[in-house]
């Protein structure tokens, strides 16, 4: 009649804390309203707290993803609220899409100049994790909880070159994994979404791209981890800058599962993508979440 899952990961290649996920808490209709639910998040979130390590707790998951949050049309956020969840700020909302192919051809996508997307080779990977853990905010905000340790633990695996990697210069300004159905990813393991959809699914996780507020800025090949301002020194914007690039970054992704036999790519864990997941072709609406909704690790 219900269920709750939870688990412990190291949301960050710089910290050894432990990140608690509260991944899942359901409860079946008929049983609802009789303090089951309630009893189940008490004892998981003392559990928790009670794991040596834990810095913070996550309403959500982080990778393995199960839901990035609550489900903003389930109407829970205020049954969260009133148990201690707070809300981390205007950049909670994510969003799991799903691209056809059949829309817009992907090479349409707006071009930055000087921007080429690659796949990572051994040598880059480092900068590509601190590229995506830079904004990050710490362990406490949990802007990309994760992603580093996605990124890092392709290390010395051909599933390398399933990182794609945009660059302006010598400076990296985008990144993120693909992967397909059954290749031995660990992002496919990790992200179970895609493959339930359909064998012509290819899947789009820990998407970075480069911002001058809430997110990360280039990291230069000459020091990989020291951020970069504009050059302009204006202030960055969403619907600018970062929606061309975000739309070249899923342009080139798609070009590459297309070529892998893919007609559809599943992203998930996208952070204010509306307008530029709408100019790359037929995608249904997604699905969002609450994210980052953090309660002190009772420390």
């Amino acid at each position: 009649i219900a269920f709750c899952a939870t688990y412990t990961t190291y949301p960050s290649t710089l910290t050894s804390n432990l990140l608690g996920s509260l991944a899942l808490l359901l409860v079946h209709p008929h049983h609802r309203r009789r303090g089951i639910g309630t009893a189940l998040h008490d004892v998981a979130l003392a559990q928790l707290r009670r794991t040596p390590g834990v810095e913070a707790l996550l309403l959500g998951s982080a990778f393995p993803r199960l839901f990035a949050g609550v489900p903003i049309d389930a109407g829970s956020k205020d049954w969260f609220a009133k148990r201690g969840w707070r809300d981390s700020g205007p950049a909670s909302e994510v969003s799991d899409w799903t691209v056809s192919f059949d829309g817009a051809p992907p090479h349409s996508s707006p071009v930055v100049p000087g921007l080429d997307f690659r796949p990572c080779d051994e040598g880059d990977l480092g900068r590509v994790v601190a590229f995506a853990e830079q904004g990050d905010g710490g362990i406490r905000q949990g802007k990309r909880p994760g992603y580093g340790e996605q990124f890092s633990r392709l290390e010395g695996t051909t599933h390398v070159e399933d990182v794609v990697v945009g660059y302006q210069g010598r400076d990296v300004v985008a990144a993120a994994v693909l992967y397909v159905p059954r290749d031995g990813s660990p992002a496919a393991g990790d992200v179970p979404w895609a493959r339930t959809l359909g064998e012509d699914v290819g899947g789009l996780t820990c998407v970075c791209v480069t911002s001058e507020e809430g997110r990360s800025s280039p990291v230069s090949a000459s020091h990989p981890t020291t951020r970069r301002k504009r050059a302009d020194g204006a202030p960055g914007t969403t619907s600018g800058v970062d929606t061309v690039l975000l739309v070249s970054l899923m342009g080139a992704c798609m070009d590459r599962l297309a070529q892998r036999g893919m007609k559809h790519m599943y992203v998930d864990g996208l952070r204010g993508g509306d307008e530029s997941m709408q100019k790359l072709g037929k995608s249904p609406s997604p699905l969002s979440f609450l994210s980052s909704l953090m309660a002190d690790g009772g420390d």
